[in-house]
């Protein structure tokens, strides 16, 4: 038997580039987290995403959960058509995440992620993290 795709679904794969950007953005200054379009893509555009960070703070893993889960965020409704961003805000848990990893309060990082498909997870390595800037 063959499934059919929706247009809708169809889209979600269908970009202008073959390259998939898996990226967390840590703005320190702002006290925000920004994860790209792709990585919520990837996780097949759930409605509610949730952070967990191993007892190290070195490693984060983002993947799919319920609203009422702790560290659950919800993802904006046609994230992926529109010009909405997955933006979260978190003094307490920016603050401690960037004092763990020895980062400059004042930078913004950018840090790659890695897909498991087998387990729907994106996992981000906070020691592989590059600088973009330091705002004064």
């Amino acid at each position: 038997m063959t499934e059919t795709i929706s247009n809708a679904q169809e889209k979600l794969w269908k970009t202008k580039t073959t390259r998939v950007n898996l990226q967390m953005s840590i703005y320190g200054r702002r006290a925000r987290i920004f994860l790209t379009k792709d990585v919520i893509r990837v996780l097949g555009v759930p409605g509610y995403v949730c952070f967990k960070v191993n007892e190290a703070w070195d490693s984060i893993m983002v993947m799919p959960c319920a609203d009422k889960e702790q560290m659950s965020f919800k993802v904006p409704d046609n994230i992926l058509f529109s010009e909405k961003k997955m933006e979260f805000k978190s003094k307490a848990f920016t603050d401690t995440l960037m004092d763990r990893n020895v980062l400059d309060h004042q930078g913004t990082y950018h840090v790659p992620g890695l897909y498991f498909e087998n387990y729907n997870v994106v996992v981000f390595d906070l020691k592989n993290n590059s600088l973009y800037s330091i705002d004064k």
